[in-house]
């Protein structure tokens, strides 16, 4: 069932007491279709909690590449030094 509104169609959203998890098919296809039809708002917000976190720091958003770039050269390094010296420290 749909209502009109103006020019915009709205979906009528009726829940029953039903899991929807017996058709997990049906349950992902309802999921992919919400995010579609809301891909703006889903990008608008991305934009906005990535915009706020490295807003006022010293290297902006190079944060969000050198931490996991860090940690993975870290990781290497005490591989390799580990390899050469013969030992397991994991």
């Amino acid at each position: 069932m749909s209502v009109r509104d103006g020019s915009e169609e709205i979906r009528e959203v009726v829940y029953t007491p039903q899991s929807q998890l017996r058709n997990p098919v049906a349950l992902l296809r309802s999921m992919f279709s919400d995010l579609m039809a809301s891909r703006e708002l889903a990008w608008r917000l991305f934009v906005r909690d990535i915009s706020s976190q490295y807003r006022q720091s010293l290297l902006g958003y190079a944060w969000a590449f050198l931490g996991p770039l860090i940690t993975t050269l870290l990781w290497v390094f005490l591989m390799c030094l580990s390899s050469l010296l013969g030992r397991e420290w994991f």
